[in-house]
């Protein structure tokens, strides 16, 4: 696996969107990755491997549920972007998943990147601005 799939996300303060909602589930995502990358580098079977990739896919959906219905409850008016951006997500991850689970495979490099990528960009685009609506509606 090439060295930026197996660096661990980190969260930075300039990931932050200033909800602390959104902030600790975005950590959390964070976290999840993180998860996978230590298991990818000791796991002893596929099945601990497995075991965090469907992690990540349940808290990703968890985290979706909860931010879409947050951004409905706030009247957010660009839910259908966010919505769109997360069955994005949903769908490659399924799919990368569904090839790693097919492949019998122990590598996970694609999946990695490609999450990787999407929560770095998403939490500083997207999440940013719904934080920004939240407050704008809270003052």
């Amino acid at each position: 696996m090439p060295e930026v799939a197996r660096t661990q996300l980190v969260w930075e303060s300039g990931l932050e969107t200033g909800n602390a909602r959104l902030d600790t589930q975005n950590m959390k995502l964070f976290a999840t990755v993180n998860d996978l990358l230590v298991a990818s580098g000791t796991a002893t079977s596929r099945h601990e491997l497995s075991s965090g990739v469907i992690d990540l896919i349940h808290y990703a959906r968890l985290h979706f549920a909860e931010e879409e219905a947050l951004m409905e409850s706030a009247d957010y008016p660009r839910q259908a972007e966010q919505r769109i951006a997360h069955a994005d997500f949903s769908a490659e991850v399924t799919r990368a998943a569904a090839y790693f689970f097919a492949e019998r495979s122990t590598s996970i490099e694609s999946l990695v990147l490609y999450v990787r990528g999407w929560l770095e960009d998403h939490v500083m685009t997207l999440d940013r601005d719904l934080a920004e609506h939240l407050r704008a509606i809270d003052a």
